[in-house]
């Protein structure tokens, strides 16, 4: 019962109102001393309503989802595809549940507190906790422009310190290993993975690739586009950054193999009544677009085969480019020019220019690879 006669013969009204949907703790108020029991009925009364309006959302409360309604609103007219499928996911996944019946109005810097421990209690990562929490103070920051909240309960909360991975890529011999797995009848996937290894592309700019992407005169490819899917839609849209736009000059034995696969494919293509155009996708495979999962499938397939050989991430392979081009002395700024990194402020025309003479120096000594 919530209403108690102590041993002085005062009352006690003991209101229990389940368990608070962000802390998850036991919502429990209690009052001492009163002399009636009329008050103490009185007491009850009031005490449940103060429970009711500091956990229950009203219409006249304000809901995550009306927030995140907001702010998708902007990141869909602001940002790529892919950046909204990955914010979509971890506040469908993570903020939603937790947040979705809690008037924001009420909620602490201790509340978000306790939801970024809860993040790692259901084993994620730091970093991915960090991201979520960043997602969460966007979110709310959007409530304030548009004066639904008066404070963001997620500002000036420290990051949780992430520990940084070693950087693991392949040696020359070790990506020789690699390559000798592949059987004749995977020469796709092997040229794929040798443009892959030679130019430190990321694994949506090949994807992109098509063929008027290459200039097989200069031996130069054009990396100005980025590939994916998403629930069946191709998103092809500009590159990370800025910086990304270049030009790779590339090898004459990766240029000649390039070009055999252009004849392969085309015959390829033929036998799914396909005709192989300019737009065509360099390393389309089938009927169909080649995808990320396409080639992380191929990948560890091929790893498979090698117990030996070190376990490292498609994306990895632009670490490997780069302790290639570092194995052969090459000039760091050429390097972050070849990998689309944004240190060298400069206009794309000037940049795809920059160093030639450099960039076809590195081609050259890669001939000998093959």
């Amino acid at each position: 019962m919530s209403i108690r006669k102590a041993k002085n013969g005062t009352y006690i009204v003991d209101v229990s109102g389940g368990f608070h949907p962000v802390t998850k703790k036991r919502i429990k108020k209690v009052k001492q001393g009163i002399t009636s029991y009329k008050e103490a009925l009185e007491t009850e009364r009031e005490l449940r309503e103060q429970i009711q309006k500091n956990t229950l959302v009203t219409k006249k409360n304000i809901t995550i989802n009306k927030l995140w309604n907001l702010y998708s609103d902007e990141i869909i007219e602001h940002h790529k595809q892919t950046y909204i499928n990955t914010q979509t996911y971890n506040y469908k996944a993570h903020i939603l549940p937790y947040f979705e019946k809690i008037n924001i109005q009420k909620i602490s810097k201790q509340d978000i507190k306790d939801f970024r421990e809860y993040l790692l209690i259901i084993k994620l990562s730091p970093n991915t906790a960090n991201k979520i929490i960043i997602l969460l103070k966007k979110i709310f920051d959007v409530g304030i422009e548009k004066n639904l909240i008066k404070i963001n309960p997620a500002k000036g909360l420290k990051k949780l310190t992430v520990e940084k991975k070693n950087m693991d890529f392949w040696t020359v011999e070790e990506f020789k290993c690699f390559i000798s797995q592949f059987d004749e009848s995977e020469n796709n996937y092997k040229i794929f993975f040798y443009t892959l290894y030679f130019t430190g592309m990321r694994l949506g700019e090949i994807l992109a690739l098509t063929w008027k992407d290459i200039n097989f005169i200069s031996s130069e490819i054009n990396v100005s586009k980025t590939f994916s899917i998403h629930k069946g839609e191709v998103n092809i849209t500009t590159p990370k950054t800025k910086y990304s736009n270049r030009r790779i000059s590339i090898n004459k034995s990766l240029t000649n193999e390039l070009q055999l696969w252009k004849v392969e494919q085309n015959n390829l293509l033929e036998s799914y009544l396909l005709e192989q155009k300019e737009d065509t996708q360099v390393f389309q495979f089938n009927h169909t677009y080649t995808h990320k999962d396409i080639i992380y499938k191929q990948f560890h397939k091929i790893l498979k085969r090698q117990s030996s050989l070190k376990k490292i991430r498609i994306h990895d392979f632009r670490h490997s480019h780069v302790a290639l081009l570092i194995h052969n002395d090459e000039d760091y700024t050429v390097i972050k020019e070849r990998l689309g990194h944004a240190s060298i402020t400069t206009t794309i025309d000037i940049y795809g220019h920059l160093f030639p003479s450099k960039q076809k120096s590195i081609a050259d000594k890669l001939d000998n690879f093959f």
